[in-house]
């Protein structure tokens, strides 16, 4: 099968990933003021209470499906097998999660939203991308999320317009989610046949797939872990309603970080079985250093911008979202390095436990401080505790793995970052004193921060951001001259 490039892959699944962010981004100015902070909360502390059954519901076949694809790039045979055996214990798992789930609502006080919210658990299911991700053909996926996403957008401009279209809001979500994960299954024919019943054994590699499992339960539970706590802790939608809107706002901005680990997982496994460790090194350094080049000035340029642009894309009723995305979007770069060294490097290379291992103390860290400040600092609360969990799992990661990946290399790698961020932030925070119309102002700061800390670079002679300067530079010629 042809080699599909790394740098192709990768900007069509940040393609990928930032459409199935991007329509709540342009959506939330105008949600957010039709529904307030107290709906958002609903909405937001029922689908956080789903999102657990939609990541169980899989169990560890996203993880296991995706290596084992892309171990066997080159044998339709087995990627077929691979496929169908999958897909089957993931129905038998879906199945299962629903019917706990539908318990679970019988027996709950919770209103009909988190009904609509089930369609969610149903689309996991079907979900295919996994194999896509690991034959690396993410153009599909890319363009299936544009326009369904772009569909999405348009219905809940036409038909959401009061603050009893709550219901109605959800199910347009829910349902472009299911139409979406439907549409990709006629692409299958080009990589696999049509499954022998009597031939499929879907739990024939159960334990790998429970091993796999482990550090997914774990990474879902961190990920998620805040929101209903917040709730349940707080007993105030409106702390939910803030945690929400600065958590999509920082996930989109994630994306463009985190989708790098999605197309480097089938590359490193597929140099992995062929024992190319030289190479998989080469890649680590190049990734680790990627992640420090965008997230250093992106959490940065947030803390900087963050009082002027709060109000202005959220409108009132919102202030405190301004200290809980200045500090949530310390993430950006911690998350980024935990997904090179554990979803990059760990799992490929069969080093789940370990990574399983990271996670979970992560997450009791995380846990632990929500129990500590959420009932006193709310939302804020709840980052802290992330941030501090996720310092954590990067700390057990890196020790384990000093002896291949160089931390003070690291470091050093990351030094041109840290200056040209600072002295980007110092011009954010003087241009924030120039008394100018606020949308004025913050284009102002955006334009400048990114013209300062690229500038910057280029007179430190970073030779890393000299050859991403130099790729754009190429790919632009090759689009013009075409």
């Amino acid at each position: 099968m042809e080699k599909k490039s790394v740098y192709k892959n990768y900007i069509f699944n940040t393609g990928y990933q930032i459409f199935l962010l991007i329509v709540p981004l342009i959506t939330m100015p105008y949600v957010s003021r039709i529904f307030g902070a107290d709906g958002i909360g609903e909405y937001s502390y029922a689908e956080s209470i789903t999102a657990i059954f939609v990541n169980i519901a899989p169990i560890g076949t996203v993880a296991y499906g995706r290596r084992e694809v892309s171990y066997h790039q080159e044998n339709r045979k087995k990627r077929t097998r691979i496929f169908w055996n999958v897909l089957s214990l993931r129905v038998i798992s879906g199945v299962l999660c629903c019917l706990i789930y539908i318990m679970y609502l019988f027996y709950s006080n919770l209103r009909v939203i988190p009904f609509i919210l089930m369609i969610n658990i149903v689309s996991s299911i079907i979900d295919v991308s996994w194999f896509f991700q690991g034959v690396e053909d993410f153009k599909l996926i890319a363009v299936r999320n544009f326009i369904i996403k772009f569909v999405m957008m348009c219905c809940i401009f036409i038909f959401v317009h009061e603050p009893q279209d709550l219901a109605l809001y959800a199910l347009i979500i829910c349902c472009s989610t299911f139409l979406g994960n439907i549409s990709v299954f006629t692409r299958l024919k080009k990589y696999i046949d049509r499954p022998i019943w009597s031939l499929l054994r879907p739990f024939k590699d159960i334990s790998t797939v429970f091993s796999l499992f482990l550090p997914t339960l774990a990474l879902t539970l961190a990920a998620i872990l805040d929101k209903p706590m917040i709730g349940w802790l707080s007993k105030d939608y409106l702390q939910s309603g803030y945690y929400d809107q600065a958590q999509k706002i920082v996930s989109v901005l994630m994306m463009f970080i985190t989708s790098l680990a999605t197309v480097m997982t089938a590359r490193v496994g597929y140099h992995f079985e062929r024992n190319e460790m030289d190479k998989i090194q080469d890649y680590m350094y190049q990734n680790y250093r990627f992640v420090t080049l965008i997230a250093i000035p992106m959490c940065l340029g947030i803390i900087g911008v963050a009082r002027l642009m709060i109000p202005l894309y959220l409108g009132d009723g919102y202030e405190e979202v301004v200290s809980v995305i200045s500090i949530l979007c310390l993430t950006i770069l911690v998350i980024g390095i935990s997904n090179v060294t554990g979803i990059q490097y760990l799992i490929p290379t069969k080093r789940q436990n370990l990574f399983t291992k990271s996670i979970l103390i992560g997450t009791v860290f995380n846990f632990t401080f929500d129990l500590l400040l959420i009932p006193y600092f709310g939302a804020c609360g709840a980052v802290i505790a992330t941030v501090i969990a996720e310092v954590m799992i990067n700390v057990v990661q890196l020790f384990h793995i000093r002896n291949e990946i160089s931390f003070v290399r690291l470091v050093i790698q990351a030094k041109n970052y840290v200056i040209a961020g600072g002295m980007m932030y110092v011009t954010v925070c003087i241009i924030n004193l120039i008394v100018l119309p606020n949308l004025c102002k913050l284009i102002l700061m955006v334009i400048t921060g990114m013209a300062v800390y690229g500038s910057l670079l280029y007179l430190l002679k970073d030779d890393f951001y000299l050859q991403c300067l130099n790729m754009v530079k190429q790919r632009l010629k090759g689009v013009l001259a075409n």
